[in-house]
């Protein structure tokens, strides 16, 4: 097959974003080596170059919808491509998938700024141009996505560990070498939605209750940046706030951590439940739907509205530490289902033979 995907992520934009734009496209090369895969992305200035195997164009700079609408579908015309892969945001093609991270935005407005909510509203209005169909990477975020988008045909996919990670050698971060004893630690960015003040909260409440109660590690928050709360100096010793970890010494943690947290109150998908299901750490994490669809049964699930039964939970964990059995199907945390279901999808719209 002969795919353009769109690559405005592919060298700057957000973590998350930018990880599973990486990780499909250098997985898809792997996975189906005659695919000729060429990538869009935004650039100074015309030019073209090949990153292992896959070919890579660059353009100059426009807002991401109009880079779809313009670069993806005129590529994909005047090279005589099947079909295209786009973002967030739909194109005019008749063989083009689009696919949509999420669509939390639509019902959850207050957790967004204003230039956030006007850049994602054209999200749902370019999805309905799409005449061939909207990709989700859960079921639940589908759900959504059909409530609120009204467009037909969403298929969820799934998302895959990205491969730095699950091959990286574990290194012990530089920032953590005097930080002594058992911990626990969690992965988050510091805004309404991903929860960290009633985690800080909880591990307070615990720290207090249970003598020598696990220290705790935010992955993704510098000590200036975290919650406005007060806390007691000894609590307060017991955090390290940690930034830029490298896949190695993200790997560390998951190995010698006792258990990780995701309290996020929603999610498209949940990568980090995914990446814990892969080293086989127990996890605590949110009651939400999504998490439900997304987990293995190394998981125990917590109100995260609650910091009462946060704190309870992280209790129970800490004291049975590594003795939760945790497994999971291999199959679900890799690329390879994920990109085979995309590329069925492709192939049927592209009308090319398999």
């Amino acid at each position: 097959m002969k795919i353009v995907f769109d690559g405005y992520w592919w060298a700057r934009g957000p973590f998350s974003n930018r990880t599973v734009l990486v990780n499909l496209i250098h997985e898809w090369r792997k996975i189906y080596p005659d695919d000729h895969l060429t990538v869009i992305c935004p650039g100074i200035s015309f030019g073209k170059s090949v990153v292992s195997g896959i070919r890579c164009i660059k353009v100059p700079w426009l807002p991401h919808p109009l880079f779809n609408l313009l670069y993806i579908n005129v590529y994909r015309i005047l090279s005589l491509s099947d079909c295209s892969l786009v973002q967030n945001f739909g194109t005019l093609s008749r063989k083009s998938l689009v696919f949509i991270q999420d669509v939390i935005f639509l019902e959850k407005k207050d957790w967004f700024t204003k230039l956030e909510l006007l850049y994602f509203s054209l999200i749902p209005r370019l999805a309905k141009i799409g005449r061939d169909g909207v990709l989700a990477s859960s079921n639940s975020e589908a759900r959504r996505i059909q409530r609120h988008v009204k467009t037909k045909n969403i298929t969820a996919v799934g998302l895959g560990v990205r491969r730095s990670l699950t091959n990286a050698v574990a290194i012990r971060p530089k920032s953590l070498q005097t930080f002594q004893g058992p911990f626990y630690f969690t992965v988050v960015r510091n805004n309404p939605r991903k929860n960290l003040s009633r985690l800080i909260q909880a591990h307070e409440l615990a720290k207090e209750a249970v003598k020598d109660f696990p220290n705790l590690v935010i992955v993704g928050v510098t000590r200036e940046e975290r919650p406005s709360i007060g806390l007691d100096t000894h609590v307060e010793s017991s955090i390290m706030y940690v930034k830029n970890l490298t896949d190695s010494e993200l790997r560390w943690l998951y190995q010698n951590g006792d258990f990780t947290t995701f309290l996020s109150l929603d999610e498209g998908f949940g990568l980090p439940i995914k990446e814990a299901d892969f080293f086989r750490t127990p996890q605590l994490a949110s009651d939400i739907e999504v998490f439900r669809e997304v987990s293995s049964n190394s998981v125990m699930f917590v109100n995260p509205l609650s910091v009462e039964e946060i704190k309870d939970k992280l209790i129970d964990l800490a004291c049975r530490k590594r003795e939760i059995e945790c497994f999971s199907e291999l199959d679900n945390r890799t690329w390879e289902p994920v990109i085979s279901r995309i590329r069925e999808k492709l192939i049927a719209i592209g009308k090319v033979r398999p």
